[in-house]
Parts: structure tokens; sequence; C-alpha cells
């Protein structure tokens, strides 16, 4: 799942479902300058609009899930491979020493290459009151965790529209997440790691 091709089609979905609002509301409007009694006819175009906004939000759902779903397959194929036991017992045993900050990042170096190693030292890591900073599985679930976050108040407020649109909500949803996404993909393509106390 690329997260910016997940995002733009949500938001094109969600720009539709925008547009009818508004259209709704015009139609509404011209119901009661053309009809003596227009509730008939605003019911109708309630009724179709309404319809088209749903299967838009079904369609805007079913996306978010799937990539979702997708990428949380993909993180966890990646992170979770093979670790022979003794990998393991070097990085459990690092958990029982007083390491500086100098030689917890020579380990990271040592384990940014394998990321089911990387998985296992985060922890250490973070036991001794530092977090890494770079791709690791933690940050990676993290910003997944983010993104579906806003990307369903976009997604919601696709049912939550008025005359006016989409609620300021979701618009502000999605303008943020266009900067977290954008930051993201810099981060992605660095191959650097840090670390830093908590």
């Amino acid at each position: 799942m690329d997260y910016e091709l997940t995002m733009n089609a949500i938001n094109d979905l969600a720009a539709k479902a925008n547009q009818l609002y508004l259209d709704l509301n015009k139609k509404i409007e011209q119901n009661h300058t053309t009809f003596i009694d227009p509730i008939l006819a605003d019911q109708r175009d309630t009724q179709t609009t309404a319809a088209q906004i749903a299967e838009l939000y079904r369609q805007a759902q079913q996306t978010l899930d799937s990539a979702v779903k997708q990428k949380q397959d993909d993180i966890n194929k990646r992170y979770h491979g093979d670790v022979t036991a003794d990998q393991l017992a070097n990085i459990n045993q690092l958990a029982k020493y007083d390491l500086s900050e100098d030689e917890l990042a020579g380990y990271l170096d040592k384990y940014k290459d394998n990321l089911p190693l990387l998985k296992a030292f985060e922890l250490v890591i973070k036991d001794k009151g530092w977090l890494i900073d770079g791709l690791t599985y933690d940050n990676e679930i993290e910003f997944l965790k983010r993104f579906k976050s806003s990307m369903q108040a976009v997604v919601d407020g696709m049912q939550n529209g008025s005359p006016k649109g989409l609620p300021l909500e979701t618009k502000i949803a999605s303008n943020m997440l266009t900067g977290h996404v954008k930051d993201w993909k810099a981060k992605v393509k660095s191959s650097a790691y840090t670390l830093r106390h908590m």
C-alpha cells in the first residue's frame, strides 16, 4: 500500500461527496423557486443524493480497510522473519548491560539491516529509555495508526455533510495528513537511524 495513493483515492471520493452536498443544496433552492410545494422534489433529490453518498462512503471505507490491512500484513512480514536463538540471546544480553549512547548507536548500526533483529533491539532500547528515529516496527505501526485515524475522519465526514459541504474537521484531517505523509515519505527515503531519549 502506498500512503499517498490511498490518501488521494479517498480524498477524491470525499471531494465527490462534498460536491454532491453542494449540488443538493442548489437543487433544493431551485425546487423552492420552481414548485409551489417543493417537499416531494426535495425528498426525491435528498434520497438520490443520500444513496450516491452512501456508495461513495462504502467505496472509501473499503479502500481504507483494504489498504490498512495490506500495509499491516507487509509490515508484519518484513519484521517477523527468522531470527536464530543465538541472535536473540545476544540482543537479550544487551538488556543486562549499562550501555552508553555510542555503544547503543553501534548496535543500532549493526542491526538496522536485519528488520527482525532491529525489532528485538528496539525493545531493549525502549527499556533503557531510548527511542529510535528511523524506520522501525514501532514507528511504522504508529504511523499506520495515525494514517488510519486521520483517513477514518475523512471517510466518516463523508456521511456528515451539510449544504455547505463536508465538515471542517474532515478537511482539516485531510490537510494535516498530507503534511504527515510527505514527512513519512522523506523518512522512508532516508536510511538514517538515530537515538533519542524518551
